[in-house]
């Protein structure tokens, strides 16, 4: 057994302390997906053509 771990009985804290893990991740991902959306907009915002930015905006109106 590694000397860093502890080993218990409560499966109540277990439970819990698995359920934190699992939400830290989901968040980290939904974070990571963000960012990469985000970077994408940014990206596509760049290349996209002057004429058609201009004609979403009068859509937009």
């Amino acid at each position: 057994v590694d000397p860093r771990y502890e080993v218990t009985q409560d499966v109540r804290a277990q439970l819990k302390f698995l359920e934190e893990l699992d939400r830290v991740e989901r968040r980290r991902h939904e974070e990571q997906e963000r960012e990469l959306l985000l970077r994408a907009a940014k990206s596509r915002a760049k290349t996209e053509d002057p004429e058609q930015a201009k004609l979403k905006a009068k859509a937009k109106e």
